[in-house]
């Protein structure tokens, strides 16, 4: 006697596809793109890229990729935006910096929010970048300094600091018009400022540049596509906009999600982890989330998986959906963002 229920053949063989579907739906595959970084040396060799750009271009006419945070190497997931240091960032392409300094009993530490980064403004930034611009003097750097846990009752010491650390290492701070030529400005330092008053250095308050940041928040991960269609948009709010107007730009989130997943949609910060599925397949959801990729396809059904924002800007520009953008600021930026970013100033 048979000991089993007798099981219908064709049920079971249907079980065994939905479950395998349901597995390959779960199972990510490794997602490599050029577009995302997280290694610990230079992305690419671009170190002297804009010798070849005209140098009758305005500074508002100039597209470059800026590192957000951009010397917040440590704090774990939550807090780091960058893996590159900084003279790698440099070699690789970047042209605009995010530097945060905390007045710490007189000395100008770098931070991001609560985390020192073991760096210093001087020796760490300054020295660096004044370093870079003199064995690369075809470049112009944006630096954006901004006190970080800001304090009126050290504003006038921390502009004076940073007049004295400028001085000692040599920085080669651009003093005169706010919207100069790149021929003006190869070979210096483009300052521009926030929550500290400018003592001697000529530095730009940030309102000089029309500002199209999100802010640094989501509110979870399913609001990424959200926030791309809004980027999308000042992206061609700059494309159209008046040539003399200096755009800013963010593709980075360091609040309500990791920022290694917003720039790459990523189960884990590796370079070459898999997407994280947003739970939505397709041809049941097919309209939902239609500017990211359907993945793991198996009979027809498809999963629905994140994309992170430095791929989808990468591909946007690189498709040529735009001609200027001005300041693009990222975490782990890639060598094909960086890339693509940089060609626009060669355009007609």
């Amino acid at each position: 006697m048979n000991r089993f229920p007798d099981l219908d053949g064709n049920n079971i063989r249907m079980k065994i596809i939905l479950l395998l579907a349901v597995l390959i739906s779960v199972t990510g595959h490794a997602h490599y793109d050029e577009a995302y970084y997280h290694g610990s040396s230079a992305v690419a060799d671009n170190s002297g890229w804009m010798a070849a750009v005209d140098g009758s271009k305005l500074l508002s006419q100039l597209s470059v990729v800026g590192t957000h945070n951009s010397m917040s190497l440590y704090g774990g997931d939550i807090a780091q935006t960058q893996s590159m240091s900084l003279i790698d960032q440099l070699n690789s392409g970047v042209r605009a910096l995010d530097i945060r300094v905390k007045y710490d009993d007189g000395n100008m530490a770098i931070y991001h929010g609560i985390f020192f980064q073991y760096a210093y403004l001087g020796n760490n930034v300054f020295s660096v970048v004044s370093n870079f611009l003199a064995q690369n003097p075809t470049e112009t750097i944006i630096m954006h300094i901004q006190q970080e846990e800001y304090e009126d009752a050290v504003g006038v010491q921390f502009g004076r600091k940073i007049d004295v650390l400028a001085s000692q290492h040599n920085l080669p701070v651009w003093n005169g018009h706010t919207n100069p030529r790149l021929k003006n400005v190869r070979g210096k330092v483009i300052i521009t400022y926030k929550n500290f008053p400018p003592i001697k250095i000529d530095a730009m308050p940030r309102s000089y540049f029309s500002d199209s940041e999100q802010g640094w928040k989501m509110s979870h991960n399913w609001e990424l596509h959200d926030k791309w269609q809004v980027i999308k948009r000042f992206f061609k709010t700059a494309d159209n906009g008046s040539y003399g107007t200096k755009y800013r730009h963010s593709l980075a989130f360091s609040i309500g999600v990791f920022p290694y997943f917003a720039a790459s949609g990523h189960v884990s910060h590796g370079k070459g982890a898999s997407r994280l599925a947003t739970d939505y397949t397709t041809p049941g959801w097919s309209g939902t989330y239609p500017d990211f990729p359907r993945v793991s396809c198996f009979i027809g059904i498809c999963t629905i998986a994140f994309e992170g924002l430095n791929t989808l800007a990468a591909d946007y520009i690189g498709a040529g959906n735009i001609k200027r953008l001005g300041v693009l600021w990222a975490d782990f930026p890639g060598k094909r963002l960086i890339n693509n970013v940089n060609a626009l100033n060669f355009g007609k």
